[in-house]
């Protein structure tokens, strides 16, 4: 059997899917099974998935009723635990595409470093051209909390990284939520003592223009707020404390911007107030710990308490 399991979710990609998967399909590693999960995707995904199955027998296709990302990840992740006897999972992004030495590179990390988790560095692109040259093989090793602090987004997506699939036994992705990794990822990194870093960029994050992240503001953004409440939680809980304040900060922050996408929206006005008696709460509960100042913090403040920092505002011009 093999050593690892590429899930893939699908869902209205179809303009990029043969991208994706054959990207995934020249890898240089060649112990890999892809799991491709068409979350009820009405394009022709569906079809096109079928015919990958048909093309390459480490092609597995599951066909479900759209539930949405978690949703399809948990169906590849279930998939791998009850069919296949791989010792590791990765996560690709259906519009995303990975270095030919991808698998290659991960493998090597968790081996060399004897780790559970390796972080595959990413590169931001809005072209096609697909790199092809070879990677030198450049490994770092961290405490999780350490690489946490200096690369937020690159610790916290799923995508982009190679896991021990035991460590999914339990656990699994929020469904119906969006920022479904913030939920997620930290759990699994901070297991571990240590985990592996790939130096060197392996995976191509497509800035895709009709991503759900660039649509306009919609309630269901407010997930992320209980996904950072969670974290709050886990870090103050477990002792540690410098995630713990970039946690508390992270959640007045996200309050704020809520706050500012939904007037400019000129829609949802509806969920100021609770925002704002959100905001004023977490002021009050993490001033000691982030040592908050009215100055040093007026962005906070602005909006928990906007006519105090009107006055403000206007003491400080004259």
């Amino acid at each position: 059997m093999p050593k690892i399991t590429v899930v893939v979710p699908v869902y209205k990609v179809e303009r990029y899917l043969s991208r994706c998967v054959y990207s995934i399909l020249k890898q240089t590693c060649t112990d890999f099974e892809l799991v491709l999960v068409d979350d009820g995707s009405p394009d022709n995904c569906d079809r096109m998935c079928d015919e990958y199955e048909h093309y390459d027998k480490r092609v597995h296709v599951i066909h479900r009723e759209n539930g949405g990302l978690s949703a399809a990840r948990n169906s590849g992740i279930e998939w791998a635990l009850d069919h296949s006897d791989s010792e590791w999972i990765t996560f690709i992004d259906s519009d995303d595409w990975i270095h030919k030495q991808y698998l290659d590179l991960l493998l090597k990390a968790a081996n060399d470093k004897n780790v559970n988790v390796v972080i595959g560095t990413f590169v931001r692109t809005d072209g096609e051209k697909e790199p092809s040259e070879d990677i030198a093989y450049s490994v770092g090793v961290y405490e999780p909390e350490e690489y946490w602090m200096k690369n937020q987004t690159n610790a916290t997506t799923a995508w982009g990284k190679l896991y021990r699939k035991e460590d999914f036994r339990e656990l699994r992705y929020p469904e119906g939520k969006l920022h479904e990794d913030q939920y997620t990822t930290y759990q699994i990194l901070f297991l571990y003592s240590k985990i592996a870093v790939v130096e060197e960029p392996i995976y191509y994050y497509f800035i895709n223009t009709e991503g759900i992240t660039k649509s306009k503001w919609i309630p269901r953004r407010l997930d992320i707020l209980e996904a950072l409440t969670n974290q709050i939680d886990y870090f103050s809980s477990h002792q540690y404390n410098e995630a713990y304040r970039w946690a508390a900060w992270c959640y007045l922050d996200a309050i704020c911007d809520h706050m500012r996408a939904i007037r400019e929206s000129g829609q949802y006005q509806e969920y100021i107030p609770k925002l704002k008696k959100d905001l004023r709460t977490g002021i009050r509960q993490y001033k000691k710990l982030l040592s908050l100042s009215y100055q040093s913090s007026f962005r906070f403040y602005k909006y928990a308490y906007p006519l105090q920092a009107k006055i403000y505002r206007k003491l400080r011009m004259k």
